[in-house]
């Protein structure tokens, strides 16, 4: 059964699929994450249902899933004319269920991100970068372009205008620039009240190997040095950004996002 539901619907819905059930019984990828739909297209079957988030200005769609204990053998019946991409965090390997799942429903896997994390820095932090600055208004257009040539729609998730916008409000987005205003290299990283979590560190292809990196992530670490508990995600087959974020005393905690797509209503 398909329906279309609004958010408070939605939750509902999830609330009752989930009653008393204890937390091992239950396999979902939606831990309440901030959704960008107003409205949801929600498949339901009697152990569990599956739901699309879309906002409306991304290309693809992301999929939700929540079911009861291990029968998840659910084929699901959407109409929709975009990509979809589906994350399962883990820290345990895949089961055979949701394999059957994806396959199922014409979802193949696509790449595996794996969590950073760091409690205080091992590098001592001594002085600011001055040549590392706030991003301005005037810099979001360039940063758009960075993030829409060189960004993957589905590991990397390029953000929107308003996004970019709004981090430039918040403070959130660090450049570095050469002598004529052009971005080298930035990073985005975004402050909670105990954590602190990195998520772009970039360097434009040309200017690599220079040491822009270490500098991008020394600012983040000089500026973050309050908050004791940093993280980020990295791919796993990245194995320059791993060194580099191991020399800055990030460690892997055993969390995996495991990606899976679909793309444009093709089974």
């Amino acid at each position: 059964m398909v329906m279309t539901l609004d958010l408070t619907s939605l939750q509902n819905e999830i609330q009752k699929l989930q009653g008393n059930a204890s937390r091992s019984s239950i396999q979902t990828n939606y831990f309440d994450q901030r959704l960008q739909s107003i409205t949801f297209e929600v498949a339901r079957c009697q152990n569990g249902l599956v739901f699309i988030d879309k906002d409306s200005e991304a290309s693809i769609g992301r999929l939700f899933y929540c079911f009861l204990a291990n029968n998840i053998d659910f084929d699901f019946d959407f109409d929709f004319d975009f990509d979809l991409v589906c994350d399962v965090l883990l820290k345990t390997p895949l089961n055979y269920q949701l394999i059957n799942f994806f396959n199922m429903n014409g979802f193949k896997a696509y790449a595996r991100l794996k969590k950073m994390s760091m409690i205080i820095s091992s590098i001592n932090q001594q002085e600011k970068n001055t040549d590392i600055t706030i991003a301005k208004d005037k810099d979001i257009s360039s940063l758009k372009k960075i993030f829409e040539e060189n960004f993957d729609q589905f590991t990397e998730r390029p953000p929107s205008i308003s996004d970019i916008e709004s981090a430039i409000q918040n403070k959130d987005i660090y450049c570095k620039f050469d002598n004529f205003g052009n971005i080298l290299g930035f990073y985005w990283n975004r402050n909670m009240k105990f954590l602190s979590e990195l998520r772009y560190l970039f360097v434009i292809n040309k200017y690599r190997g220079l040491g822009i990196g270490k500098e991008l992530l020394n600012s983040c670490l000089f500026n973050t040095s309050k908050i004791n508990r940093k993280q980020l995600w990295v791919l796993e087959n990245n194995p320059s950004a791993i060194n580099l974020y191991k020399k800055f005393g990030y460690e892997f905690d055993g969390l995996v996002d495991h990606i899976f797509i679909r793309s444009n209503n093709q089974k």
